[in-house]
């Protein structure tokens, strides 16, 4: 695990004001694992995701929006989030990564890339 200060002039703007709700933030935890044996892909994946959700595992397994946890951030995506299987938190990855600015971005996303050009797994969906 890495431990990133976070924090100072970033507080300063509003949770509203971009698409990143992360504003009260001291801290950014990244989990981190590096290995050079393809065999060994499977054995460092599941120690990394184990071991992240038994960080979290007063909150099923993610870093849920509460006092302690300000979610989880999109600049360090995981697809897990959206995986039921590691992610019992009741929470969705919209509302980890976004928290209420989600509805917002999906509005923005429907003007500027409404046939979903720019995507990826944990892409913003447009409106409906």
């Amino acid at each position: 695990m890495l431990i990133a200060p976070y924090g100072g002039q970033v507080t300063a703007v509003a949770e509203s004001a971009t698409a990143s709700s992360h504003r009260d933030a001291a801290l950014m935890l990244m989990y981190i694992s590096e290995w050079d044996d393809e065999a060994e892909d499977a054995t460092h994946i599941r120690c990394l995701r184990e071991f992240y959700r038994d960080v979290y595992v007063g909150t099923g397994g993610v870093p849920v929006r509460n006092r302690d946890t300000g979610g989880a951030y999109i600049n360090y995506p995981d697809v897990d989030l959206r995986d039921p299987a590691w992610n019992r938190s009741g929470s969705s990855w919209q509302e980890l990564y976004y928290g209420a600015n989600y509805p917002r971005l999906r509005r923005v996303k429907s003007q500027w890339d409404p046939l979903r050009l720019f995507h990826h797994q944990l892409s913003i969906e447009p409106s409906k």
